[in-house]
């Protein structure tokens, strides 16, 4: 994936990364997010990780993601939160 290089190393430093983990489709396709969130718990981004793992987030970001908390949610809080921070 192509993604603008975070040029802000304070938000970087201070911004972390929380993995959300939903059931899988119907097909079997895993639905995970990656929420990219300010130090006052503001959602900057979401990152749909489909197969990409790690790859899903800009380089910057991929050690937090490694190193995400992951938490499950409903097929239906993925889906919003997708259509909520689509760009």
């Amino acid at each position: 994936m192509n993604f603008t290089p975070i040029e802000n190393k304070q938000l970087i430093e201070t911004s972390s990364l929380l993995k959300l983990i939903a059931n899988n489709d119907i097909n079997g396709n895993p639905q995970h997010l990656y929420l990219h969130l300010s130090n006052n718990g503001r959602i900057l981004k979401v990152y749909d990780v489909l197969y990409e793992g790690i790859n899903a987030v800009p380089s910057e970001l991929q050690m937090k993601a490694i190193q995400a908390d992951s938490i499950y949610i409903s097929v239906k809080e993925y889906k919003r939160l997708l259509k909520l921070h689509e760009n």
